[in-house]
């Protein structure tokens, strides 16, 4: 049974908003995660350093999960009560694997993990996830999974569709996936060769050999994006919002942004 998308409940919410009950008593470290297929994935995880069991909040990135504002993240969560785990995806960073842009793996792997953090004697089973753009994207991908662990998850700004977001109403967007190749492409973004020519990039034909002309290297994500350029192409089955029925959709809207009084002092 597919696991159904929920918010956070109120006392999560007010947990988030409390006070750091653990300040100072943190625990942290790297943890070797074993995906299905054998390819060790690496997280890091930040935890109360006390005794007990708490619930998990998870990350699964391909941004570094060393990153200043993940650190950050983390240790917000720990403060509250959670363990707060951060992943690097598949062939990014100290995750092992072929590094593949929205490939056949991010969902299962999110599973794997999640299942995982269930398991460790620190959790209680629980398991939430957030993120957005591809930290929300993955999060979906595992949705169609079905992990009996997942309990919550908030995917903000994030597409339910890798083939539209590449092929959008069935048109190549060129920008967009050159950017993504480029930042997503390697293992990691320490490129000596960063500064690139961009407009020479977006200019050159043909564009099967544009990964290498952006990323210095052949990439099969690449080549397998120009390859199924359909909506009915390999993949397409994947996409979440294809298969509606296993959805529970909530949408978190601006209401509470808007003015309650028009510029002449009325209520709204």
């Amino acid at each position: 049974m597919i696991t159904l998308l929920l918010l956070m409940a109120a006392s999560d919410w007010a947990r988030l908003l409390a006070p750091p009950s653990y300040h100072g008593k943190l625990r942290f470290g790297v943890e070797e995660i074993r995906a299905r297929d054998g390819v060790i994935l690496r997280a890091i995880v930040y935890r109360p350093d006390v005794e007990g069991k708490f619930p998990v909040f998870l990350i699964n990135t391909p941004y570094d999960k060393m990153r200043a504002d993940y650190i950050a993240w983390g240790q917000h969560f720990a403060a509250r009560g959670y363990a707060a785990v951060i992943a690097d995806v598949r062939g990014r960073y100290d995750s092992e694997g072929a590094n593949y842009l929205y490939g056949p793996h991010d969902g299962p792997d999110l599973y794997d993990i999640q299942s995982w953090a269930a398991r460790q004697p620190w959790s209680t089973g629980k398991i939430g996830t957030t993120g957005g753009s591809y930290l929300g994207f993955v999060q979906l991908e595992a949705a169609m999974e079905g992990n009996p662990d997942y309990t919550c998850m908030v995917p903000m700004v994030s597409p339910d569709d890798h083939y539209d977001n590449v092929f959008p109403s069935g048109a190549f967007q060129l920008s967009n996936s050159v950017n993504l190749a480029w930042i997503l492409g390697k293992r990691t973004n320490q490129n000596p060769d960063a500064v690139l020519d961009w407009a020479r990039v977006y200019r050159h034909l043909p564009l099967r050999d544009l990964d290498l002309k952006a990323l210095g290297l052949r990439a099969q994500f690449w080549s397998d994006w120009l390859a199924h350029p359909r909506a009915t192409s390999t993949g397409r089955g994947r996409a979440i919002g294809s298969r509606p029925e296993r959805t529970a959709p909530a949408n978190i809207t601006g209401f509470r942004c808007l003015p309650t009084t028009s510029p002449a002092g009325t209520t709204r």
